[in-house]
């Protein structure tokens, strides 16, 4: 049965904190089963990346392969990555 959004991205932000990492990876075949779903729209894939960041201040990033969850604030050692 399809989850609400609501319950996806609070899954995923669960997932996230279970972690005790700063970024996750969720294959394709995982997200689908975790959203109840065999096709999602592109509307509905922002509509999470919006509630993701405005609820929890996560960025959730779609790949060809995985779905990429992380915290919205520098986790990098260092004060720029740039030099």
């Amino acid at each position: 049965m399809p989850q609400s959004m609501a319950s996806i991205v609070e899954e995923i932000n669960e997932a996230l904190r279970l972690s005790d990492g700063e970024c996750i990876t969720i294959p394709w075949r995982d997200f689908y089963s975790l959203s109840g779903r065999q096709r999602m729209k592109t509307a509905f894939l922002d509509e999470i990346q919006n509630q993701a960041n405005s609820r929890f201040q996560l960025v959730v990033a779609y790949g060809r392969h995985v779905v990429v969850v992380c915290h919205d604030r520098n986790f990098a050692p260092h004060d720029s990555m740039l030099g």
